[in-house]
């Protein structure tokens, strides 16, 4: 690196920027900053996960910044300890283990969102404003992270009180569903054969299996839904590669050595004991490949089970026709862009694939984050590129969010194709976490993506099933609650008849269950090495 790069790169972090404006004139120091701007046309990184961003915003953060995308969380992180990356889009574990190692700066909410001073100046009226944007289930989450953030990164406890929500923006969110497509099996796609055949497949998740120790009746566990999918013929199956995830589901599998059965009872987040000192990933990973053992009969070095980081491809192989994988473990995003399969397959309908959410589950939240040593001028120029891409439609004029969404028919489709925050979310398909948009897109995005045009060109495809104009409009009501249930992060399910909109109903009593969303808890850089080594050695193949 160039003396030259060296001295232009500590003007753009804090650490260093004291020093030179004591050693340099204020001239000197503008002069070489801008010449060197200007001559090299030179722009501090700014990070995001691949194909995590639409193309309109990329270009906005693009004019002020080098827009780099990653595969791997920790390539990020080591461009942020490295002072390679001045901000970027991380996940909510790593921001907490950042703030843990003081890593990370505050956000300035007076500029990203126009709060007025006396609210950013005192905490408890912050975190209320806060909490009005954010949907409620993304506050809890956030909040959830409080006790981490009473102890530094060696474990001793810090005296100023923290919170996640001082030094993160969440973008977007995603939970876990086990995905699978019918017509890999059936070589049908017609409606009615999907019906009847998730009518079977729920009949045999909500049934009594005595002589199955490890089955608990209409409780969805993660065990009981895999079980069940496999049981129906899904045999080629991928697997979202994401470690800590892995580790969430394992910890469903906890073998109770008394009774003999699983219990997830004890499911967790957690990758380290912090009570007894000791790191838990062994015992989890080890659960996890129980659990796949268990309920798909296969081991995790099988060609039958294929652990994919990419949601692209993740996307793509359950979509695509000549593609074996015919169900999977993946983010309820990535599975609402394969629902839209059309996009990327014209053979394939929209509304191939099929979906249930596992009872052990996790809430994922990606966000904003600014490394502790980017300066104030740097900062702000993310706060502009922020609200004038991603965030661009989300918030007023006076800077504020945007509460009552104008929902006239022909505003309604303006705003779906032109507003840049709801085009991000298109372009992406996870989940938006501030409480407005998020009620507008659900309200009116599916609606949209399955409009007239898609309902015509179905009754054409399959007219040789005779269907009155009766149960074709009851088909599109359940195609879009359907997608509406994908989409919806929340506690609470209860199953509907396929094909209908009436409840399912056994025994006079409809069928509820209830999803635990864990949050993945941060740990160490020593400890997240050793869960990737001995991660790594497992599917190793």
């Amino acid at each position: 690196m160039s003396k030259f790069w060296t001295k232009f790169k500590n003007l753009v972090f804090n650490k260093t920027t004291g020093f030179l404006f004591f050693g340099l004139s204020l001239t000197s120091v503008l002069t070489v900053s801008l010449t060197y701007k200007y001559k090299n046309n030179f722009k501090p990184s700014f990070y995001n996960f691949r194909s995590y961003m639409s193309e309109d915003s990329i270009a906005r953060m693009q004019e002020d910044f080098d827009y780099k995308e990653f595969d791997e969380i920790n390539q990020f992180t080591n461009a942020l300890l490295t002072r390679k990356a001045i901000a970027g889009i991380g996940n909510d574990a790593l921001a907490v283990e950042l703030i843990k190692q003081n890593k990370l700066a505050k956000i300035d909410y007076q500029t990203l969102f126009n709060f007025d001073e006396e609210t950013v100046q005192d905490k408890n009226k912050l975190a209320n404003k806060l909490k009005s944007l954010y949907t409620e289930q993304i506050w809890e989450h956030l909040i959830s992270y409080d006790e981490d953030l009473k102890t530094d990164n060696n474990g001793k406890l810090v005296a100023e009180e923290r919170h996640l929500w001082e030094y993160f923006v969440p973008y977007f969110s995603q939970d876990m569903v086990v995905v699978y497509n019918p017509s890999k099996i059936l070589n049908k796609d017609d409606f009615e054969t999907y019906y009847e055949f998730d009518t079977q497949i729920l009949n045999q998740l909500i049934s009594e299996k005595n002589d199955d120790l490890k089955w608990t009746t209409r409780t969805f566990s993660d065990y009981d839904v895999l079980r069940t999918i496999k049981n129906m013929g899904f045999d080629n199956w991928e697997i979202t590669d994401a470690v800590r995830d892995n580790m969430v589901y394992g910890s469903s599998y906890r073998l109770n050595t008394e009774t003999k059965q699983r219990e997830d009872s004890q499911a967790t987040g957690d990758g380290y004991d912090n009570k007894n000192n000791e790191s838990i990933h062994k015992e989890l990973l080890d659960q996890f490949e129980e659990l796949i053992r268990d309920s798909l009969d296969y081991s995790l070095t099988s060609k039958k089970v294929n652990f994919i980081g990419d949601g692209l491809e993740l996307v793509d192989k359950i979509i695509d026709p000549n593609s074996q994988i015919n169900a999977g473990i993946i983010y309820n995003g990535d599975v609402i862009d394969a629902y839209l399969s059309a996009d990327n397959h014209p053979s394939v309908r929209n509304g191939a694939i099929r979906f249930i959410r596992p009872k052990t589950n996790i809430l994922l939240v990606d966000g904003l984050v600014i490394s502790s040593e980017t300066n104030n001028y740097y900062r702000q120029k993310v706060f502009e590129a922020v609200k004038e891409s991603y965030l661009n439609g989300l918030l007023d004029d006076n800077g504020n969010q945007i509460t009552n969404w104008d929902e006239t028919e022909e505003k309604v489709i303006e705003t779906l194709e032109n507003n840049m925050f709801v085009l991000n979310f298109d372009d992406t398909g996870y989940i938006p976490v501030y409480k407005y948009a998020y009620d507008f897109i659900k309200e009116h995005y599916f609606d949209y993506q399955l409009d007239e045009a898609y309902e015509n060109e179905m009754k054409a495809r399959y007219q040789n099933l005779n269907l009155s104009n009766e149960r074709w409009n009851e088909i599109f009501a359940y195609e879009k609650d359907y997608m509406k249930s994908l989409y919806d992060i929340t506690n609470e399910y209860t199953l509907k008849l396929p094909g209908t909109n009436q409840n399912l109903i056994t025994d006079s009593t409809k069928i509820s269950y209830h999803v635990d969303h864990l949050a993945i808890k941060p740990v160490n850089e020593k400890t997240l090495t050793d869960i990737q080594f001995y991660w790594g050695q497992k599917i190793k193949k």
